[in-house]
């Protein structure tokens, strides 16, 4: 199974196009799956809190306090992934915690960034026990984009290049559809629509250096990513995407040719 994300910044219209490109492959007879049919084809089996007991003994903090009310809220059938993701990769579940607990951010935003975390964690365990299926996962906001806004609030500066590109080790191999926009659209749009819940309350000058912030790490990280394993296609959302533009991006998408590397097309 092919991974595709669509990652920018709020208001850069990643669900509009998550919505044309899904569409777009349907009518092409390809299978194409979302995050919420990757979970429902997931299977049933016990949830053992094994190892966050471990994960607990390891961060001794305030976050573990509200560790487990975050996970119930996963539901039944994502915790077993979770606790799947966090055996095959306890130091990276712990260097994350460590890391949020010393951050200068309030003590809810700390919560809700863990529950990001812990939600990403679980469909990329649902994503890795079903790669062996025929057909591509379409990611509206994946695994790149949560990553990145794990790191953003209006309260610090930009995260350590070394902190980002450690965190984005993890990701599995993709094809990143990033959609780019200008600021002050990307302002318009969600002042209109209404503020993220992060960005509620904040002032106006708050929510564009989220903003700038946003495009920055995502710019960065995508730049990080590994040449050999990912692929970047960069729309403008600007402009209306014509048939030929998705059929260059279906190509792009289905590729395996690593010899291509590192591939942008701008429209």
């Amino acid at each position: 199974m092919k991974i595709i994300e669509i990652t920018g910044i709020p208001g850069s219209g990643k669900t509009t196009h998550f919505k044309l490109i899904k569409n777009y492959f349907h009518q092409k007879h390809l299978n194409v799956y979302d995050v919420h049919s990757i979970v429902l084809l997931a299977k049933k089996f016990p949830f053992s809190n094994y190892y966050l007991r471990k994960i607990f003994q390891r961060n001794n903090n305030f976050l573990i306090a509200n560790m487990l009310k975050v996970i119930d809220r996963l539901g039944n059938l994502r915790q077993p992934y979770l606790t799947k993701f966090i055996a095959n990769h306890p130091d990276f579940v712990s260097n994350y915690i460590t890391f949020t607990a010393a951050r200068s951010i309030p003590e809810p935003h700390k919560i809700m960034t863990l529950e990001w975390f812990f939600n990403t964690a679980s469909v990329y365990g649902i994503a890795e026990e079903l790669k062996s299926l025929d057909g591509i996962l379409l990611v509206d906001e994946g695994f790149f984009h949560r990553i990145i806004h794990l790191f953003l609030s209006t309260e610090e500066t930009l995260v350590d290049d070394k902190v980002l590109a450690h965190f984005l080790s993890i990701l599995p191999e993709s094809k990143l559809v990033m959609i780019d926009a200008p600021l002050d659209i990307c302002e318009n749009r969600i002042m209109h629509r209404g503020l993220p819940r992060r960005l509620k309350g904040k002032s106006d000058g708050a929510v564009h250096t989220y903003l700038e912030n946003c495009r920055t790490l995502i710019k960065k990280g995508s730049m990080m990513l590994s040449d050999e394993k990912n692929k970047v296609f960069v729309i403008n959302s600007t402009a209306k995407i014509a048939a030929q533009e998705l059929a260059v991006l279906e190509t792009f998408c289905q590729s395996d040719n690593s010899a291509i590397n590192k591939k942008m097309f701008c429209f």
